[in-house]
């Protein structure tokens, strides 16, 4: 069987699967959506009170982090692609950051990013 045909199937299977819980549009386990969800909703309200989207804000974060970082945010549409490309072009403040990077301090983020059943599919 041709990759891109086991591929194919392997992301049927997951979209079928695929646990309801998303988290600022990204898909988590339950316990890392309640431990990290003051984050998010930080980012909701920065991204409100800059006319920016959730993503724009997350991705512009990743950016003042380190001057050779580059997040390769995943999409499948147009829109997306160019929304994720206005945040090249959002200015965070220091103290955007600092409260941002606070945050993320105080409550640690960590854990996997899908559920126990979901990890068992990557990388295999």
């Amino acid at each position: 069987m041709p990759v891109s045909a086991i591929r194919a199937r392997k992301n049927a299977h997951l979209r079928q699967k695929r646990a309801p819980s998303t988290c600022a549009g990204v898909m988590t386990a339950p316990p890392v959506k309640a431990a990290t969800s003051a984050l998010v909703d930080q980012v909701r309200v920065l991204a409100e009170s800059k006319g920016a989207t959730p993503g724009q804000v997350a991705l512009a974060w990743l950016l003042a982090q380190h001057p050779h970082l580059a997040p390769i945010p995943g999409t499948r549409r147009t829109p997306r692609i160019e929304e994720n490309g206005g945040a090249t072009a959002l200015a965070l403040s220091a103290d955007d950051l600092a409260d941002l990077n606070g945050l993320a301090d105080r409550i640690g983020v960590r854990g996997d990013r899908y559920n126990p059943q979901h990890m068992a599919m990557v990388n295999r």
